[in-house]
Protein backbone atom coordinates (compact mmCIF):
# COMPACT_ATOMS: atom_id res chain seq x y z
CA UNK A 1 0.00 0.00 0.00
CA UNK A 2 1.29 3.47 -0.98
CA UNK A 3 1.33 6.21 1.70
CA UNK A 4 2.49 8.91 -0.21
CA UNK A 5 -0.14 11.77 -0.53
CA UNK A 6 -0.48 13.11 -3.74
CA UNK A 7 -2.11 15.77 -5.33
CA UNK A 8 -5.63 14.80 -6.22
CA UNK A 9 -5.71 13.86 -2.22
CA UNK A 10 -4.80 17.49 -1.26
CA UNK A 11 -7.53 18.66 -3.69
CA UNK A 12 -9.99 16.56 -2.48
CA UNK A 13 -9.52 17.18 1.04
CA UNK A 14 -9.04 20.92 0.93
CA UNK A 15 -12.33 20.65 -1.22
CA UNK A 16 -13.84 19.60 1.52
CA UNK A 17 -12.48 21.45 4.00
CA UNK A 18 -13.50 24.69 2.03
CA UNK A 19 -17.19 22.99 1.58
CA UNK A 20 -17.55 22.67 5.45
CA UNK A 21 -16.38 26.08 6.85
CA UNK A 22 -19.63 27.18 4.37
CA UNK A 23 -21.70 24.85 5.52
CA UNK A 24 -20.48 26.22 9.01
CA UNK A 25 -20.86 29.94 8.08
CA UNK A 26 -24.55 29.32 6.09
CA UNK A 27 -25.57 27.61 9.31
CA UNK A 28 -24.44 30.31 11.87
CA UNK A 29 -26.37 33.31 8.94
CA UNK A 30 -29.28 30.51 9.38
CA UNK A 31 -29.18 31.08 13.75
CA UNK A 32 -28.86 34.53 13.22
CA UNK A 33 -31.74 35.01 11.04
CA UNK A 34 -33.93 32.89 13.12
CA UNK A 35 -32.81 34.27 16.29
CA UNK A 36 -33.56 38.59 14.59
CA UNK A 37 -36.89 37.24 13.24
CA UNK A 38 -38.11 35.37 16.62
CA UNK A 39 -37.01 38.88 18.67
CA UNK A 40 -39.26 40.96 15.60
CA UNK A 41 -42.34 38.49 16.11
CA UNK A 42 -41.94 38.74 20.36
CA UNK A 43 -41.77 42.60 20.30
CA UNK A 44 -44.53 42.60 17.98
CA UNK A 45 -46.94 40.42 19.60
CA UNK A 46 -45.74 42.48 23.43
CA UNK A 47 -47.14 45.91 21.87
CA UNK A 48 -50.40 47.03 22.53
CA UNK A 49 -52.94 46.47 20.07
CA UNK A 50 -53.64 50.41 20.38
CA UNK A 51 -49.92 51.51 20.18
CA UNK A 52 -49.65 49.11 16.82
CA UNK A 53 -52.54 51.13 15.11
CA UNK A 54 -51.58 54.45 16.40
CA UNK A 55 -47.90 53.88 14.61
CA UNK A 56 -49.69 52.37 11.32
CA UNK A 57 -51.98 55.80 11.22
CA UNK A 58 -49.44 58.39 12.02
CA UNK A 59 -48.15 60.49 9.17
CA UNK A 60 -44.43 59.12 7.76
CA UNK A 61 -42.04 61.21 6.58
CA UNK A 62 -41.35 60.73 2.70
CA UNK A 63 -38.73 62.36 0.69
CA UNK A 64 -39.34 64.17 -2.72
CA UNK A 65 -39.10 62.08 -5.62
CA UNK A 66 -35.95 64.34 -7.02
CA UNK A 67 -33.87 63.39 -3.92
CA UNK A 68 -35.44 59.28 -4.21
CA UNK A 69 -34.22 59.48 -8.34
CA UNK A 70 -30.98 61.87 -8.00
CA UNK A 71 -29.96 62.34 -4.45
CA UNK A 72 -28.28 65.37 -3.30
CA UNK A 73 -27.89 66.78 -6.39
CA UNK A 74 -31.20 68.83 -7.07
CA UNK A 75 -30.89 69.90 -3.66
CA UNK A 76 -27.38 71.52 -4.23
CA UNK A 77 -28.30 72.99 -7.72
CA UNK A 78 -31.30 74.87 -5.42
CA UNK A 79 -29.63 75.95 -2.56
CA UNK A 80 -27.26 77.71 -5.51
CA UNK A 81 -29.65 79.35 -7.57
CA UNK A 82 -32.15 80.62 -4.12
CA UNK A 83 -28.33 81.72 -2.54
CA UNK A 84 -27.86 85.47 -2.17
CA UNK A 85 -25.26 87.22 -4.01
CA UNK A 86 -22.41 88.36 -1.34
CA UNK A 87 -20.53 91.51 -2.22
CA UNK A 88 -16.92 92.52 -2.24
CA UNK A 89 -17.44 93.29 1.93
CA UNK A 90 -18.85 90.09 2.30
CA UNK A 91 -22.29 91.39 2.95
CA UNK A 92 -25.37 89.71 0.99
CA UNK A 93 -27.05 92.37 -1.08
CA UNK A 94 -30.62 91.15 -2.73
CA UNK A 95 -30.90 91.15 -6.21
Amino acid sequence: MNKSVTYKTINSLTYWLHYWQRTVNEMAKSDDLIKYTTERVVRYLNTPKDERKKAKSAPKFREPWSTRWFGMIPFAIGMIFKSKPIDMNGKTRER
